[in-house]
């Protein structure tokens, strides 16, 4: 069961857990607004709720931010003793935060120009596709 919850004045979320998801939280009075077994149905409908009610709208859909989220441990939990949750919390911020803008995973790679085109590729692509071996050169000299 998926559930919409409210918190008056500061936001509407969507959880499966809703008492464990307040205490993550920190929340102690709430409202939920609708229940769904669907968690796809569940996370568009938390997106139109929040755009109804006027606060800010997630970027993430709720299923694929529950996808896309680190797995956290029993070895993880028994490392952080009582203060785990709050552990796993400043984590996943960090994570998020420093992981904000980026598309795709990790470091972006270097690029360079092709000699020939001038075009701005990879140096697997520049060496394969570009420079000696590059369409334009070959158009070129057969051209001429």
């Amino acid at each position: 069961m998926y559930y919409i919850y409210h918190i008056p004045g500061k936001k509407i979320g969507c959880t499966s857990n809703i008492e464990q998801r307040m205490r993550q939280q920190g929340f102690t009075e709430w409202e939920i607004l609708e229940t769904h077994e669907d968690g796809w149905v569940a996370g568009d409908r938390e997106k139109e709720l929040q755009k109804e009610y006027g606060y800010p709208v997630d970027q993430n859909h709720y299923m694929i931010a529950r996808q896309n989220r680190r797995k956290w441990t029993k070895e993880d939990m028994a490392k952080g003793g009582r203060n785990s949750i709050q552990q796993m919390r400043s984590y996943l911020t960090k994570e998020i935060l420093s992981n904000a803008g980026k598309k795709g995973k990790g470091k972006p790679k270097p690029r360079v120009n092709c000699k020939v085109c001038g075009k701005s590729v990879t140096p697997n692509t520049v060496n394969r596709f570009h420079n000696d071996n590059c369409k334009m050169k070959q158009n070129h000299t057969t051209s001429i």
